[in-house]
């Protein structure tokens, strides 16, 4: 019986653990490779009407933001994330860091100063 009740819970947590997998990959701003298009606004709209989720993180911490500094997305495209209720200056993302440490590892000053101009700290 114990070790029925044992392969149970083994199978359960692979479940879950693949359930999670497969999770982290619906969401396409999670994806580095759509950043890599260097997307629009308007695509980006069209994504959320679609069902992905423009601000929440994955597993690692990272969001759309994030991944959007990281590839160096048209500047357009990561205001208009920033404008959106969950997206602040503020938001922690990967180790603890906010958005601007992203934006000045890729020497994106221009977001650096909107995000300086929204409030964030540093």
């Amino acid at each position: 019986m114990k070790k029925s009740f044992l392969k149970f819970q083994f199978l359960a947590v692979m479940l879950f653990a693949s359930a999670m997998v497969f999770a982290q990959t619906e969401n396409i701003f999670w994806d580095r490779e759509f950043w890599k298009s260097a997307p629009s606004v308007e695509t980006l709209k069209v994504k959320i009407a679609e069902g992905n989720d423009a601000v929440a993180r994955n597993a690692r911490g990272f969001d759309a933001v994030s991944n959007a500094l990281l590839a160096n997305a048209p500047v357009e495209a990561i205001t208009f994330l920033l404008s959106l209720e969950g997206n602040g200056p503020n938001k922690i993302t990967h180790d603890g860091r906010n958005y601007i440490f992203w934006a000045a590892s890729r020497q994106n000053l221009e977001i650096m100063q909107i995000l300086v101009d929204k409030g964030s700290s540093m």
